[in-house]
């Protein structure tokens, strides 16, 4: 932690393929509902096992975007944007399998670009993401460009 209390990594700090990996989280059916149920997202993949057991995955499965935002969860968890990260600026998403009640997910993110901008206060990272299931399966790919503080600005 620096002397302002940032845990975070600068936009100086972070180096070409830098890489991360968060904790593994298990999704369970009361996240599913949560969530359904705040959105009012009430598709029936989503919320109704019977109806599910018919269609090509055979059970439930998590909203897309759940997984995306449970993603984003485990990257602060990892304390490396804390106190550093302004804010993301675009983030492209690929869903590549579904996610079921009692799949664990995890996330591993790799630096791939960075961007100065006209603030001399920021600069801009891209890191790539993917979002796995327990067999290593990969669930979700995306970029995400994300506004980072700068040292001394």
């Amino acid at each position: 932690m620096d002397k302002n209390g940032h845990a975070g990594n600068y936009y100086e700090d972070w180096q070409l393929g830098d890489e991360y990996v968060s904790m593994g989280r298990t999704l369970t059916t009361t996240d599913i509902e949560t969530y359904t149920n705040y959105m009012g997202d009430y598709n029936p993949l989503y919320t109704d096992e019977e109806f599910a057991k018919r269609e090509m995955y055979g059970t439930r499965i998590a909203p897309e975007l759940l997984i995306h935002a449970i993603s984003i969860g485990q990257v602060s968890q990892t304390r490396l944007f804390e106190g550093t990260m302004l804010g993301f600026v675009k983030v492209g998403i690929d869903f590549v399998n579904p996610v079921k009640p009692g799949d664990t997910i995890f996330t591993k993110g790799k630096f791939v670009e960075k961007k100065e901008t006209v603030r001399k206060q920021q600069g801009i990272v891209n890191f790539y993401a993917e979002i796995m299931n327990q067999r290593g399966e990969i669930i979700m790919k995306s970029n995400q460009f994300i506004a980072i503080q700068k040292k001394n600005v």
